[in-house]
Formats: C-alpha cells, sequence, structure tokens
C-alpha cells in the first residue's frame, strides 16, 4: 500500500476525513499530522512544529501534499488574519525547500488560497462587517480596475462604515498572501514543488482577488509553469483533488472524463461565492486532478454530471415551493442520462450544484426512484460549486484508479496456475474492485447523502431555528452546542436510517456483492457552529457468507 503525507488546511472533516477515506477506496495510505497540531476553529495550528513532522515522516511516502495556508500560518481562518508577519510566513515556507533537499525524489503538490473577498464571520455581529467588506472589495475593483466611475458614491458610503483598524487589517493580510502565493509559484518553476493549486476562496465576479489572479497567472507564464500550475474557484476539495492528481501521476494513469451539464444556459452561469461559469471552473477542476477531457462519452473513463442551476444559483435555504417543479424537470434529466450509461458500463460521477450549500432534493428524489443511488461512482452537493465538482471527481477518479490498477495485476494465482476462476470472478464484480474498497467506496457515498442531503439540505435549517429557540447563534453556538449537537444527532439517526433502508438495504451491487446494513461510528458538531458536520459510518457489504467492515465518511 503506498503512503501519501497530508498536511492539510485545518481539522475539519472535508480536510482530514475526506482524504484518509477516499486514499482507502483506492488503496492509498494517508499519513497526517496529530490532531492537535492543526489547531481547531479560531485556534491556529503550530506551523513549526508541523515543519518539523514532515522532515520526521516524510521518507517513506510516495509523494506529499501539503496546505501552504497551514504551513505558513496555520490554517485557512488564520490566513485570513494579520498576525503572521510576512518575513515569518516566508521562513515557513523554505521548509518545503529543505524537505525537498533531504528527499529529492519525493514529488510534493501544494495548495493554497487566493483571500476571500471577506472576513471570517465567527459572531453574529460580524456578519454585517463580513458584507460591508465583501462589497468594498468588489466596488474598489470596479472604480480602480475597471473604470467604472458611477459606483465612487457607493464605494465612498461603503467604506465609511468600516472602521479603520479591521480594513488596515484586511487590505494588510491580502498583500502578505499575494506575496506567499507569488513565492509558490517561485517554488514550481524551481522544481521544489511538482504542482500547485492556487485557490480562489469565497468569491465573486470583480473583487480585489481579480487583480491578484491576473499577476498570479502572468508570473507562471513568465517562469514556464503555467501547466503546473492550476487556479480554480475552490478551497476545501484542495486535498482531495491534489490526491487524485498524485495518485493519477504515481500509477501513470491519466483518465478521459466526459463532462456533460444539466443546461446550456446552467453551464454558464455562475456559482455563488464564485467568479466564473461552471463550465470553465469544472473543466479546470478535471485538469487539476489529472483528467483529460473528452467529447467522446464512449472512451470517457469517469462521466461527470453536472445538475446544473434552473436560473441564478442560491442557496438550499431559499429554496421555494415554485421552485420544485422546474428542479424535478431538470433533475429528471441527468437521473435519466445516469441510467443509461450506468446500464453501458460506465463510471458516473454527479456534482450537485443546483443549489449553494446543500443537496437538491428533487435530484435525490429522482435517483431514488431510478434506484441508482449506490450504483453511482461518486456523488457531491455541497458547500460551493468548486467544492462539490473536485470532491465528486476526486472520489470517481480514486474509484476507478483501483480498478485499473487491478486490471494490471498478475493473472496468475498464488501457485502459478492460471487463474481461470478469479478472471471469471473479477468479471463478476462491479469494475474489479474489491470487497474491502468496495464497503468503503458505498460507506463515503452513502455519507455524503447524509452530509450533503439530509445534514445541510434539512437538518441543519432545523438546527438554525433549534438553536435560535435556545438564543444561540448559528455561527457561534457557544453554550448551546451540546444542546444543538443532540438536537442533530437524533434527526440525523432517524433520517439516515430511512434512507439506508429505501435506497441501500439489501442492494445488489453485483450478481455477488450485497449491502447488508451500516453504523454510525461518530455524528458530532466538530466546530461549534452548524457549518459543517462530522459523520463517520461504517458499511457493510456481503459476499456469500463472508462479511467486510470498513470506515467510511
Amino acid at each position: 500500500m503506498d503512503t501519501i503525507l497530508l498536511l492539510p488546511l485545518d481539522d475539519r472533516p472535508c480536510n482530514r476525513l475526506f482524504p484518509e477515506q477516499l486514499g482507502g477506496i483506492a488503496g492509498i495510505k494517508i499519513l497526517q499530522p496529530p490532531r492537535a497540531l492543526l489547531g481547531s476553529f479560531m485556534k491556529a495550528g503550530k506551523p513549526e512544529a508541523l515543519a518539523a513532522w514532515l522532515q520526521e515522516n516524510a521518507g517513506d511516502a510516495k509523494a506529499a501534499i501539503i496546505s501552504i495556508d497551514m504551513l505558513c500560518y496555520g490554517g485557512l481562518i488564520a490566513s485570513r488574519a494579520p498576525a503572521v508577519a510576512l518575513s515569518l510566513a516566508r521562513q515557513r515556507l523554505k521548509s518545503l525547500v529543505n524537505l525537498k533537499q533531504a528527499l529529492p525524489h519525493l514529488p510534493i503538490y501544494v495548495f493554497n488560497s487566493i483571500m476571500r473577498l471577506s472576513i471570517t464571520v465567527d459572531a453574529p455581529q460580524r456578519v454585517a462587517l463580513w458584507q460591508d467588506i465583501a462589497l468594498y472589495s468588489q466596488l474598489y475593483d470596479r472604480v480602480k480596475r475597471l473604470g467604472q466611475a458611477s459606483f465612487k458614491h457607493d464605494l465612498a458610503a461603503v467604506r465609511k462604515l468600516i472602521p479603520d483598524e479591521i480594513l488596515a487589517a484586511y487590505l494588510k493580510t491580502r498583500k502578505r498572501n499575494h506575496a506567499i502565493n507569488r513565492e509558490v509559484v517561485k517554488l514550481v518553476a524551481k522544481g521544489v514543488t511538482a504542482r500547485a493549486i492556487l485557490c480562489q476562496e469565497d468569491c465573486a465576479p470583480v473583487g480585489l482577488h481579480v487583480p491578484e489572479q491576473t499577476a498570479l497567472v502572468a508570473g507562471a507564464k513568465e517562469l514556464a509553469v503555467s501547466g503546473r500550475i492550476h487556479l480554480h474557484a475552490g478551497t476545501d476539495e484542495a486535498a482531495l483533488t491534489l490526491l487524485a492528481r498524485a495518485a493519477c501521476d504515481l500509477a501513470r494513469w491519466h483518465p478521459k472524463v466526459a463532462v456533460y451539464f444539466g443546461s446550456k444556459e446552467g453551464a454558464q452561469r455562475t456559482a455563488l461565492y464564485e467568479d466564473r461559469p461552471i463550465e470553465e471552473n469544472a473543466q479546470a477542476h478535471v485538469a487539476a486532478c489529472g483528467g483529460r477531457i473528452t467529447k467522446d462519452c464512449g472512451r470517457a473513463e469517469l462521466v461527470l454530471l453536472v445538475h446544473t442551476p434552473s436560473g441564478p444559483q442560491r442557496e438550499i435555504s431559499q429554496r421555494q415551493e415554485r421552485d420544485k417543479g422546474e428542479d424535478a424537470k431538470s433533475a429528471k434529466e441527468i437521473v435519466v442520462r445516469a441510467a443509461k450509461l450506468i446500464k453501458q458500463g460506465k463510471r458516473v460521477a454527479i456534482a450537485d450544484v443546483a443549489y449553494c450549500n446543500g443537496a437538491d432534493p428533487a435530484l435525490i428524489k429522482a435517483l431514488r426512484e431510478a434506484d441508482i443511488l449506490p450504483l453511482l461512482a461518486a456523488y457531491a452537493g455541497w458547500n460551493t460549486a468548486g467544492n462539490t465538482l473536485g470532491t465528486a471527481l476526486a472520489q470517481g477518479v480514486l474509484w476507478g484508479l483501483l480498478a485499473k490498477k487491478q486490471r494490471k495485476s498478475p493473472t496468475k494465482d498464488g501457485h502459478g496456475q492460471d487463474a481461470h476462476a478469479t478472471a471469471s470472478r473479477r468479471k463478476n464484480m462491479l469494475d474489479t474492485h474489491s470487497i474491502l474498497a468496495l464497503s468503503k467506496q458505498v460507506g463515503f457515498l452513502f455519507a455524503r447523502l447524509v452530509d450533503d442531503y439530509l445534514y445541510q439540505s434539512i437538518v441543519r435549517q432545523e438546527a438554525a431555528r433549534f438553536a435560535e429557540g435556545l438564543g444561540a447563534s448559528p455561527f457561534a453556538l457557544g453554550e448551546a452546542k451540546e444542546a444543538v449537537e443532540t438536537f442533530v444527532v437524533r434527526r440525523l439517526r432517524k433520517l439516515a436510517k430511512e434512507l439506508f433502508i429505501k435506497c441501500f438495504l439489501g442492494y445488489s451491487i453485483t450478481n455477488e456483492y450485497h449491502i447488508s446494513n451500516f453504523k454510525f461510528e461518530k455524528i458530532r458538531l466538530p466546530w461549534p457552529r452548524l457549518f459543517e458536520v462530522e459523520t463517520i459510518v461504517k458499511a457493510k457489504v456481503k459476499t456469500g457468507e463472508s462479511w467486510v467492515v470498513s470506515r467510511g465518511s
């Protein structure tokens, strides 16, 4: 089993657990630092200790994936504050050079965020400030870069609402982070890092991030490393994207990926908190994870179906009764295509970006009615479109990679005889995957539905109302965290059991393998807020009389 070293963005499930679980599907061990070194929520990680950990543990790794935000600042939230001076951040970044000098043959993949439009919201009173700074960033870009003088009055008005010290800290942080991103481009050019993703965190089509992106793209072109620098919208999925990329590079396999969108109009829409059309972002994610886009579905090794918005993308919490008809129509079209492709033996991943911060209930309903949920190679529908695209692609690619590896395995059994029985048995398997990998695949797939659909689209809204009834904010639960967490656990267990019984229990993945049971190992709120939930599931897949139990997400 290959080992890949990972320094995650922070300790949230999407950054710490998901890579470990997806690595397990492809037979890859993910080695991560002790959780205590990563910090949590507003408490920053420990960069010096993490740099030492990298040096001590990278010897046996086949590749390393490193978050520059964690290495330089102590995590994503810490990267949005000016506490770490530029000089110190540069000093910490040099630990990558030391790592490469110690292990010259170790491929190092890095990712770093291009700062979002605004600050972190960690309290109700900061929501208005977050909105004001985001608006300031966009208006400033319109007036200064685009020369749109008609916005000067609006810019002056919002500027008066922002305290001087808050704006100064914000701008200082942007300047520092941009300087570090320029250094990352140079590290790629020097061969210290094999590849880098510059992740555009929450943004809009205009803002202070746009000239930063332009400068970074120009710098990569000048240093002749454009092909090894990826820039797209989305941050929390980056470790998964680079995991898929590193695994594909190690296997010398870069899958052909066909991408289909729910509608041409939807593909050209820009999702919330992003700055480019969904189609452009999807193509960038395919390239970053090591895929090659093909228009020939017959030759594709993975088909990505993107369920697009039927109008301007909105938060899932804003979905209304009048939306259901249009949602159902577009969802049915995606599901009909998915069912047809699966019947043809294609690996199908679905990226559900119809809404932001949650799955489209109409799509889940259509998938349930078509009875194909357990046969999907991947599903995601959480947070931003970029987060969803990267997660679905990574799972689909890694699921396919294991099949690729197994097809290359010897055709002799342990005694040197032709393994006709083994070959016949493999033919009867789902894409030749082992039962252990299959159980992990089912676990992660089911957990995505529990998290992205049941929690984000249903329970999160219920929990927000419950928290508010206790006098707590969804952004900062405080002393109400335990009570709210209990509410979440109870509701999720009930809804997950119903979903499993209706869509997974007893499902025949192949003539030989059947899904038999699941068990929650953990459900909790990892941070004192409602934005994310941590779920760990054990999925059981039965073959004959033997059982294999594995950790899913």
